[in-house]
């Protein structure tokens, strides 16, 4: 089970506890891999405040122990856990995993391997990420011809050999999750509707990741508002001026119930 603490102005994160038995990769760090017992437990974040004394540890949500990791070829279905308070769902994937899928990929493939990382997430999880070790991101980086698809609920991400050879080092970190219409602008809320908007994220040592060297494809769900012409349907990202901006090479697909783009960049 992948954990991170929040920030916070003023303290310094010192270590995980656990109360009810598990282990962590490594305590001290803000981001960790937890080994879950048989049992539920509850995770602490403890601080320490920089000025001086302690304030009270934050404990994580009681998550009850999950499916292990599998894999398969050069897939990787990891384990989930769903944070209850703010309904992330989250898939924490292994070093060894991702060595055990590379090999798989390769035997599959051995001139472009292709590595598949599918979370299983539950109906109605508000955003889905999956979290990729720096080790094992070191692995998939420097593997030749290489590149990687994240099966995340709905959402699917690839990130062609370009992009992934091209990431900073560190652990990656990938989200997709719908953004609730009372963040729009006025002016956006009008352009979009209520048409669904998405959240793509992409970041390596904790840093946003915002160009790429290659290409990233998505494929998000969309169903067609009663009337609406499939021939109709064009897909926009919002840019850092805050306006609207079409997606040429965006597509429905009526077939499938879903939306496909390719792009240089998340802005």
């Amino acid at each position: 089970v992948y954990v991170s603490s929040d920030d916070r102005v003023g303290y310094t994160f010192t270590e995980w506890t656990s109360a009810n038995g598990g282990s962590f990769d490594d305590k001290d760090s803000d981001s960790a891999v937890f080994t879950m017992p048989a049992n539920d437990v509850t995770i602490t974040a403890n601080f320490k405040q920089n000025s001086g004394g302690y304030i009270p540890p934050t404990s994580v949500p009681p998550s009850s122990a999950s499916t292990p990791s599998t894999v398969q070829g050069g897939t990787v279905t990891p384990s989930v856990t769903t944070n209850s308070s703010t309904g992330v769902t989250t898939g924490a994937v292994t070093a060894t995993d991702i060595n055990t899928a590379l090999e798989g990929a390769k035997k599959d493939n051995a001139d472009a391997p292709v590595v598949t990382v599918e979370v299983k997430a539950p109906e109605g999880a508000k955003a889905v990420e999956v979290s990729i070790p720096a080790a094992a991101a070191s692995t998939l980086r420097s593997s030749k011809n290489t590149s990687l698809v994240v099966n995340l609920g709905d959402a699917t991400v690839t990130l062609d050999d370009a992009t992934l050879s091209g990431l900073p080092s560190g652990e990656i970190n990938l989200s997709v999750g719908k953004v609730d219409a009372s963040m729009l602008s006025e002016a956006q809320h009008e352009q979009v509707g209520d048409r669904p908007v998405f959240d793509l994220k992409l970041t390596t040592g904790g840093n946003a990741v915002v160009n790429f060297d290659g290409t990233v494809t998505v494929n998000l769900p969309y169903t067609p508002a009663a009337g609406e012409s499939a021939n109709a349907i064009v897909i926009c990202f919002v840019g850092t001026d805050g306006t609207l901006h079409v997606v040429e090479n965006g597509m429905f697909d009526p077939a499938t119930g879903s939306i496909t783009f390719t792009t240089t960049h998340f802005s």
